[in-house]
């Protein structure tokens, strides 16, 4: 990771702080990923799939907000390996093809969504092969109904910063279906290297050594475009979510191929670095090497063109999935850094709340 900053005493080497805006305390979510992971991994080692699951012809994942990232990440990781198809629904419409020979994978972990259940449910009438991820829930109880496999999630965190138990639990499925290259060392060394990370970017290390501190002063009050391609698209729509959920910035996420074709086009030239916006750039050593190159022109780009540009690559990994979980991990604390600068609440989102309450109250799923 390059992040050039100037040494300099912060709010954010303040201790005591997090007290008074961390109701909850939120930041030990963060804290407990290795533990997360091992959670995960656990719960799918002692689960028992269906073998009909291994014969699907394709493979969908029904999401939605804070999930989107998840399944992004796991079709990432399937691509290289799975020999069969693999996407992202986000709404409350399946694609016509799915059917008997599909296998359809809801996550929800509150098991409350409207547009998870709905999608669901029609693909229930489809007869594809199903399984349900969830607390529990109208999810939990559509699964039931149909007579649906279904993980019980256990983890007792916001749903966004479960992300990791999550992703542990479903990468370690897929394993045993054989739809994706994992390990079984894999989560054990991606607990070891979170761990480091935590101890790097965490509360303790001074903000003139702590790549997260230096860039949450960035961007808490600039416009902020989160970049990413290949195996990280999911990543770079992480950061998007969780900066505006737990860190209260808007910010935007795109693909390399949008950003170098379209948005870029849209920076001005700026007299001053303090007065551009800020690209953050995720870079994978899994990408293509095409991708690469283009990577390196924007650079090229913002030195003349006088935007602030942070290239973020997360070494070592040694696999995937364990870039995928620090790449995460990296976002997560610098988002909680963002809700300290403000001293806002990073759990809270009220608005979500009320918008879901409301939907609640004027339910199709009766």
């Amino acid at each position: 990771m390059r992040i050039s900053t100037a040494v300099s005493m912060s709010t954010l080497d303040n201790r005591s702080l997090p007290k008074q805006f961390d109701a909850t305390n939120y930041l030990s979510h963060i804290l407990d990923i290795p533990g997360q992971l091992k959670e995960g991994f656990d719960l799918a080692d002692d689960m028992i799939v269906p073998a009909l699951f291994a014969q699907a012809k394709q493979v969908v994942f029904l999401v939605t907000g804070e999930m989107i990232p998840l399944g992004l990440s796991l079709v990432a990781m399937m691509q290289p390996y799975a020999r069969v198809p693999a996407v992202v629904v986000q709404d409350y419409t399946i694609p016509h093809w799915v059917g008997s020979d599909t296998l359809v994978i809801a996550i929800d972990y509150t098991g409350t969504t409207e547009s998870v259940i709905l999608a669901f449910r029609e693909a229930a009438t489809r007869r594809a092969r199903l399984l349900a991820v969830t607390v529990g829930g109208d999810l939990g109880r559509e699964a039931r109904r149909v007579r649906a496999p279904h993980i019980a999630l256990a983890y007792g965190a916001p749903a966004r910063i479960a992300f990791y138990y999550i992703l542990s639990c479903l990468t370690q499925i897929l394993k045993k279906l054989d739809f994706v290259e994992h390990r079984s060392t894999v989560v054990e060394e991606a607990m070891m290297l979170t761990h480091t990370l935590l101890e790097n970017i965490g509360l303790e290390m001074e903000q003139y050594r702590n790549s997260a501190k230096q860039l949450a002063e960035k961007v808490v009050h600039r416009p902020t475009i989160i970049v990413g391609s290949g195996p990280l698209v999911g990543i770079a729509k992480r950061w998007q979510l969780m900066f505006s959920a737990t860190g209260k910035v808007v910010t935007t996420s795109s693909t390399l191929a949008e950003f170098n074709d379209t948005i870029i086009n849209g920076l001005t030239v700026q007299t001053k670095s303090t007065d551009s916006e800020v690209v953050i750039m995720l870079q994978s050593k899994y990408d293509h090497q095409r991708n690469k190159i283009q990577q390196s022109l924007t650079y090229q780009v913002a030195q003349t063109q006088k935007f602030v540009y942070e290239q973020i690559f997360m070494h070592p990994s040694g696999s995937l999935f364990g870039e995928i979980v620090l790449a995460s991990l990296m976002g997560d604390m610098i988002s909680y850094y963002l809700a300290w600068l403000q001293s806002k609440d990073p759990e809270v989102t009220e608005t979500t709340t009320f918008i879901k309450q409301q939907l609640a109250e004027q339910a199709l799923l009766e």
